[in-house]
């Protein structure tokens, strides 16, 4: 606009200064001088030690996985994982404790070769003498793994689809957008596959070159082991309906064979370890696999009457908690069976809640606490009644009450 470039430069851009400030904005009487400290900080990021060690050795970290404590960590963490699965809280915190107990192990032998590394550089220095000669580990060395690499190459494999402006054809928009979606799903089995495709080259058969890890072919996640890779198939495929109906087996389809229509897990999982391989087949089904899905239980019904009050609740805690709030007092004397002198006018003497629990099962036919019906009855009430009767009061012959 008005300003020209020297002005925006001179009071837009940024300086480098290359002094301390306080004593340029405060005085020099005001905050001393620092000059030697300042000096020393510009140069500390010009010197570099690249002899210096920045990993442990692998057998450093097989000797801490070897200890006591990490191998209760370890169990801790197995043992809840078999029995309440990958994804519980419980199992997440286990693995979270180990992890972080091996991250520990490991910072801590870093700074400790370190530290003689810099002790032995140190005293060398002071003595004019080179340090390229000191020992350093020479075995192989543990490096954490990342997915910069992976990451890389879908990266490398997007950019030489937009190089090559030709690939794809009338659907280069809707390719793109597919390979967009795999990369921000780190589906990178996906983008090669497309990439060979547009390119002409002929797919390889996995199974002459099988992955280096379990791989699933619905949604090609990959898994260290193969009971990762099935739990992954029952928790997120065959619970959300995955196996319901028939459907072309997508690795064929990848691979640009005929097709083959899976017809169910059991025929998805025989499948795949016969054609694709083994690093690819989930062992389905597996025991928690043929619990799914449930069986829908029968809704409950509102169905069973208190005996005393008559009012309506759902067999089980629901009549249980009524009967022990509202009528677990009756039980301190002895009282007459309500729902007999309803029937037929026969007052029945209750003494204890024993009793009145064996009189309601034999003669009314359902448990005397919850209401549940328990009847098959193969004699006449009436009679039960009577036999009830002598086994409450503990004699042949009921009295009747006036």
């Amino acid at each position: 606009m008005a300003n020209d470039e020297k002005v925006f430069q001179r009071n837009y851009l940024p300086q480098h200064i290359r002094k301390e400030i306080m004593p340029i904005i405060f005085g020099p009487e005001a905050v001393g001088t620092n000059e030697q400290l300042h000096k020393m900080l510009r140069q500390a990021t010009m010197n570099r030690d690249q002899n210096a060690p920045l990993y442990p050795t692998i057998e450093d970290v097989e000797s801490f996985e070897k200890r006591c404590d990490m191998q209760e960590l370890k169990q801790k963490y197995i043992a809840s994982r078999d029995d309440k699965g990958s994804d519980h809280l419980e199992t997440k915190r286990a693995l979270s404790e180990y992890l972080k107990r091996r991250k520990l192990l490991i910072d801590l032998k870093v700074q400790e070769i370190r530290e003689e590394y810099f002790t032995e550089a140190d005293r060398r220095r002071a003595l004019g003498q080179s340090t390229s000669d000191i020992l350093t580990p020479t075995a192989k060395l543990y490096k954490p793994q990342t997915q910069t690499t992976a990451v890389d190459r879908l990266a490398t494999n997007i950019g030489r689809f937009l190089r090559e402006k030709d690939l794809g054809g009338q659907r280069r928009p809707q390719v793109f957008s597919q390979l967009l979606l795999a990369y921000l799903a780190k589906r990178g089995t996906e983008i090669e596959t497309i990439m060979d495709s547009l390119e002409g080259k002929k797919p390889q058969d996995t199974t002459q070159q099988q992955p280096e890890q379990f791989t699933c072919l619905l949604c090609l996640a990959r898994f260290p082991f193969r009971g990762n890779l099935t739990r992954h198939n029952q928790n997120v495929h065959y619970k959300k309906g995955a196996f319901d109906r028939p459907f072309p087996c997508p690795q064929c389809d990848r691979l640009g064979k005929e097709k083959y229509m899976v017809e169910g897990v059991e025929h998805w999982s025989n499948h795949v370890e016969r054609c694709h391989g083994i690093l690819y087949a989930p062992c389905l089904p597996s025991r928690s696999c043929q619990r799914w899905p449930a069986e829908p239980k029968p809704a409950k019904k509102r169905d069973a009457r208190c005996l005393i009050c008559e009012n309506m609740f759902y067999p089980g805690i629901s009549l249980s908690r009524h009967f022990n709030k509202e009528h677990g007092s009756l039980f301190k004397k002895a009282f007459t069976c309500h729902e007999c002198r309803r029937e037929d006018g026969t007052e029945v003497l209750i003494e204890s809640r024993a009793a009145w629990m064996v009189h309601v099962a034999e003669v009314h036919a359902r448990d005397g606490q919850s209401g549940v019906d328990i009847s098959e009855r193969t004699v006449p009430q009436k009679r039960k009644r009577a036999g009830c009767e002598e086994k409450v009061l503990g004699t042949e012959k009921h009295p009747k009450l006036n």
